[in-house]
């Protein structure tokens, strides 16, 4: 028992060493884009109804989701991109109805456009990064009251929104033999409502998603990541193996390094609502992150301000000393490198359905979480039951005799035994 003990404790400290790469030797990104080109579009972005450097207040349902979802329908319409008028969408637009958490029925919006590719029978992968923001409050020494107020939320998500926009004014120059279609999902914060109606859209049509590349939180963070429920899947360990192999921070993210319990079940900062809700579809689909999850390494700074009235990009700056555009950037990089991979396709194209396994450990999971508390108060008991029963049976020899201090046993069976 103890060797197995030792072993396992071995094993989770290992899972808790920072990742090393000592004498590796990274390969280089191409620069496609500038950290200038991403600060424009984030600056243009975060002036979107601006008025006395007040900003635009982008939680779900309000008249600033509606503006923002307006202003990137144009912005994709500006780059020369087709503006999707299919699967429910109207000049890049979807528009859909839903109850919000208190219980007010409010609309919210998609927004998509297309990239086409030239070649015959080219597949198709989604660009995706969620632009809605959770509402911000801040306690009214007045009013006594909690007070909605307006915030930048440069990593939730407004520094995903502008990386993806970069991103794309790239792409539609490149010659790639697959078709992006760049979507915007709203309601994100309202339990994924805008990808679950892009989903019911899509599964009306003929057409099949090959990959969902989704952008999340890339402002903050020493590391960059990649990370897909957990799923050990093919096009997951290409991209890892793609991604990590360059000068671009990206490291192999280990959930065991910073889980927690979200009112569903056990999740991870790599935990995407909008990864897992292509996956249960069958669909090929991963998260881009960033932050500080090697080893025991802290996240306070992060944590501390994302989705924060500091989640600006003065904010952020004064708080890190880092360079907001920076690491917006080396991701922008890396994912467009990847991009242009010569074998992008065919890996990321490779089916590898977790669906049934998501859906089971979904339906399941509080069976399996009492099945575990079973075993452990079996396991609990048994071991009380040997110390109680077992272990107080033992010999002590002394004057040539042998006294055996078990219950039951009288002094001339103890006689017997000994003579046997």
């Amino acid at each position: 028992m103890k060797r197995v003990l030792i072993a396992v404790c071995l094993l989770i400290y290992l899972a808790f060493i920072p990742v090393k790469n000592s004498g590796v030797v990274f390969a280089e990104d191409e620069m496609l884009i500038s950290e200038s080109e991403i600060k424009t579009e984030l600056t243009n972005y975060l002036q979107v109804g601006e008025t006395n450097r007040t900003r635009l207040n982008r939680t779900a349902g309000t008249s600033g989701e509606h503006a923002s979802a307006t202003y990137l329908a144009s912005r994709l319409n500006e780059m020369g991109l087709t503006l999707k008028n299919n699967d429910g969408f109207s000049s890049g637009l979807m528009k859909f109805e839903y109850e919000n958490s208190n219980g007010e029925f409010v609309y919210s919006y998609n927004v998509s456009a297309v990239i086409s590719s030239a070649a015959t029978n080219a597949k198709t992968i989604v660009l995706a990064a969620s632009y809605d923001s959770l509402p911000l409050t801040k306690y009214d020494n007045e009013t006594k009251e909690e007070k909605l107020i307006n915030g930048e939320m440069v990593n939730a998500d407004s520094g995903a929104v502008s990386l993806v926009l970069t991103m794309t004014n790239k792409l539609k120059s490149l010659s790639l033999n697959y078709n992006v279609e760049v979507v915007f999902f709203g309601a994100s914060y309202q339990n994924n409502e805008g990808v679950a109606r892009y989903l019911m859209a899509n599964a009306n049509s003929n057409r099949e998603i090959s990959f969902v590349l989704n952008v999340s939180n890339t402002t903050l963070g020493n590391y960059n990541y990649c990370y897909s429920e957990g799923f050990k899947t093919s096009y997951l360990n290409y991209i890892n193996r793609t991604l990590i192999s360059r000068n671009n921070k990206f490291r192999e993210f280990s959930p065991l390094n910073n889980s927690y319990y979200d009112g569903y079940g056990v999740a991870n900062a790599g935990s995407s609502g909008v990864v897992n809700l292509f996956l249960k579809k069958g669909i090929n689909a991963c998260n881009i992150f960033s932050g500080d999850y090697q080893g025991l390494s802290s996240m306070d700074k992060v944590d501390n301000l994302t989705a924060t009235e500091k989640d600006t990009i003065v904010g952020i700056e004064e708080a890190t000393g880092a360079n907001v555009a920076q690491n917006l950037n080396i991701v922008g990089n890396a994912l467009l490198n990847l991009l242009q991979d010569d074998g992008f396709i065919i890996n990321v194209s490779n089916k590898n359905d977790v669906s049934q396994t998501l859906r089971f450990f979904e339906d399941y999971r509080f069976v399996l979480i009492g099945l575990l508390i079973i075993c452990l108060i079996a396991y609990i008991v048994y071991k009380l039951l040997y110390f109680r029963f077992l272990h107080k049976a033992y010999k002590e020899v002394g004057n040539g005799m042998v006294k055996l201090n078990i219950t039951g046993v009288d002094e001339d069976d103890a006689k017997n035994i000994k003579r046997e």
